[in-house]
């Protein structure tokens, strides 16, 4: 139950970066957990952009990575089988 709340913002805001692209707030587009590997889709989506325009979007992807990682990490543990 918990995921679904995570989920449908995700969505959403996959949809609103999608949708409306990202020529208006770029910086808090690429910024969002899902705006910067939405427009990394979309960019390879349209047949690619040059090497250099992408780091741009690629940044903040790893960075979203690396938050989630350490959150599954402080806050993730198995339980012992009894």
């Amino acid at each position: 139950m918990t995921a679904l709340p995570v989920a449908f913002g995700a969505i959403g805001l996959s949809l609103w970066v999608g949708l409306i692209g990202s020529r208006s707030m770029p910086l808090v587009k690429a910024l969002l957990p899902t705006g910067a590997t939405t427009q990394l889709s979309i960019n390879a989506w349209n047949g690619g952009v040059p090497l250099g325009g992408n780091p741009s979007f690629a940044l903040p992807t790893l960075g979203w990575i690396l938050v989630a990682l350490i959150m599954v990490r402080l806050t993730f543990h198995w339980e012992p089988r009894r």
